[in-house]
C-alpha cells in the first residue's frame, strides 16, 4: 500500500500541477473576454476551474481506459457479464488502490488548507477545526470523483469484454 501511497502522490501532485495551469488559462482567457464585468481574482479562478476540472476528469479517464495492467487485473477479477453501478461504485470506493489514491490527494492539498484555514485570524482550536473541515469536504468530494471516474472506466472494460449494451 506504501508504494501505491508514493506513486500516488507523485501522479497527483503532477495533475494537480496540470489543473493549476489549465485554470490559469482559462481564469485568462474569462478575464479578457470578461473584463468589462470587473471580476475579482477569486471569481475568474472559479470560472476557470469548471472547465479545467472537467478536462482532468476526461484525461484521468483516457489514462486509467488505456492501463493495460489494471484493466487484466480487473478483467481477471470480474468473472460476472451482469455489471450493476451501484455494486461497481461500493467496491471502488472501498478499493485500496481509491483509498490511497485519496490519502496521496490529501496529503498534497494539506498545506492548502492550512493557508486557506489562516486567512482569517482565529484561536487555534477554531484553526484546527476549519483545516480538519475543509480536509474532509476535499477528501470527500475527491474520493466521489475518482470513484466515479473508475466506474465508468470498469463500465466501458466491461463493454468492450462481453460486447454488450449496458444502459444502466
Amino acid at each position: 500500500m506504501m508504494k501505491q501511497y508514493l506513486i500516488r502522490v507523485l501522479t497527483t501532485f503532477l495533475f494537480l500541477n496540470a489543473l493549476i495551469i489549465l485554470t490559469g488559462i482559462f481564469a485568462f482567457f474569462a478575464s479578457r473576454i470578461l473584463f468589462f464585468l470587473k471580476l475579482v481574482d477569486t471569481t475568474l479562478y472559479l470560472i476557470g476551474s469548471v472547465p479545467a476540472i472537467f478536462i482532468m476528469l476526461y484525461v484521468a479517464y483516457l489514462a486509467r481506459w488505456e492501463n493495460k495492467a489494471s484493466k487484466q487485473q480487473y478483467v481477471e477479477t470480474t468473472t460476472k457479464c451482469d455489471y450493476s453501478l451501484k455494486r461497481d461504485f461500493i467496491e471502488t470506493l472501498k478499493a485500496k488502490e481509491n483509498i490511497a489514491h485519496t490519502l496521496a490527494f490529501l496529503t498534497l492539498v494539506f498545506i492548502n488548507s492550512v493557508v486557506a484555514a489562516r486567512s482569517v485570524s482565529t484561536p487555534l482550536a477554531i484553526f484546527i477545526i476549519k483545516v480538519v473541515i475543509l480536509l474532509l469536504i476535499r477528501g470527500l468530494v475527491f474520493h466521489v470523483f475518482n470513484t466515479v471516474v473508475w466506474c465508468f472506466v470498469h463500465r466501458k472494460w466491461q463493454k468492450s469484454r462481453y460486447g454488450l449494451n449496458i444502459t444502466s
